[in-house]
């Protein structure tokens, strides 16, 4: 193998392996901020604001019945 061909795939590896790391820190940064934006909002709603965005699984079953011991 010609040392000059396997610099060359090295530096395309490395080049696309550079632009996969930039996308996805890009990617962290917006789900980041997404979430830190999530996090100041559901702190400023009032508890009956948030007790009213659960949805129950099962309506029809009593607090009791949902512990098991």
């Amino acid at each position: 193998m010609e040392p000059s061909k396997s610099v060359k795939e090295y530096k395309e590896e490395l080049s696309a392996a550079y632009e996969q790391n930039e996308m996805l820190t890009k990617i962290v940064g917006k789900i980041t901020v997404e979430k830190e934006s999530l996090e100041k909002k559901l702190k400023s709603l009032g508890l009956s604001d948030k007790k009213a965005m659960i949805e129950p699984k099962l309506e029809n079953l009593s607090l009791s019945q949902h512990v098991h011991y």
